[in-house]
């Protein structure tokens, strides 16, 4: 009796490297790994840094 689902989820934080999940635990607002490969500037839109370059 394994959940394999609880694995799941820091198998895609690894993928995105330790700092990505820190951010998307600090701002729930932050969209899923998906997103993140549709448009990066979506996804540091919050901490202002690609945002400045817009």
């Amino acid at each position: 009796m394994s959940e394999g689902s609880s694995e799941i989820v820091p198998v895609k934080a690894l993928s995105f490297g330790p700092d990505y999940d820190t951010k998307a635990r600090q701002n729930k607002d932050v969209p899923p790994p998906n997103a993140n490969l549709l448009s990066e500037e979506e996804l540091w839109d919050g901490d202002g840094k690609i945002d400045c370059e817009l």
